[in-house]
């Protein structure tokens, strides 16, 4: 997919479950707003390096317990095999970039959606999560965010919900632009989110499970639902 194709007349563009993945070529991809991209259980998307989504509109990703719907890599064959013809292979953490949700974007949803090897990181403050929502507040339920840079789910200015959601395997990994650093499962900018059935045991291996940004701590789940 080159282009998502909102043209003035399309409002709504629907992407249905089949046996081939959706790939996104490498650029970030608009949503706008009052625009929708409704996204069927089970569809399987897969971004080219550099690739993402912009939400300006609205974004429905609402899968099922058993139909999932992924956002991975390109070249991660754990999903509907291998799709670049490279032989066997599995994503790396940032191979594409994001699925920002902008202030008006608030009705979009993410339930039961598997995320993975997305997150970007350029210098300085320069980075995004693999899931960022700007003064915005959204929920995301029974899903898994893993294997990301940077940050599984990055929160700026919000209060979203999270529910029923596992985050696994964002280890501390090495920045060119400067040493060792310490990303993070959920990443807090001014943000307080809502945790439903979101507790310790659903947040596993990962260097650090919550960053706050304002005095850079990293926490513990444990820790920030003592404190927030």
């Amino acid at each position: 997919v080159t282009n998502l194709g909102f043209y003035p007349e399309v409002n709504q563009i629907e992407w249905n479950s089949a046996n081939l993945s959706y790939v996104l070529y490498g650029k970030i991809h608009p949503v706008p707003s009052g625009k929708t991209l409704a996204i069927e259980a089970g569809t399987v998307i897969k971004f080219k390096s550099g690739g993402g989504i912009k939400v300006e509109g609205t974004l429905k990703a609402e899968g099922q317990n058993d139909k999932k719907i992924v956002f991975t890599a390109f070249n991660d064959d754990q999903f509907l095999g291998d799709t670049n013809n490279d032989g066997s292979s599995i994503g790396t953490p940032g191979y594409w970039d994001y699925i920002y949700l902008s202030d008006s974007s608030p009705d979009s949803v993410l339930d039961n959606v598997i995320v993975c090897y997305g997150g970007y990181k350029g210098s300085g403050d320069n980075f995004k999560g693999a899931i960022t929502a700007e003064n915005v507040s959204i929920t995301i339920s029974n899903s898994i965010i893993e294997n990301n840079l940077v940050a599984g789910v990055e929160l700026i200015n919000s209060t979203s919900t999270i529910k029923n959601t596992t985050f696994k395997n964002h280890p501390k990994r090495y920045n060119p632009y400067g040493g060792w650093l310490e990303y993070a499962a959920l990443h807090l900018w001014n943000s307080n989110p809502i945790l439903i059935d979101t507790g310790p045991e659903n947040f596993e291996n990962n260097d650090c499970d919550i960053f706050i940004r304002e005095n850079y701590q990293c926490l513990s789940v444990d820790t920030f639902m003592s404190q927030f």
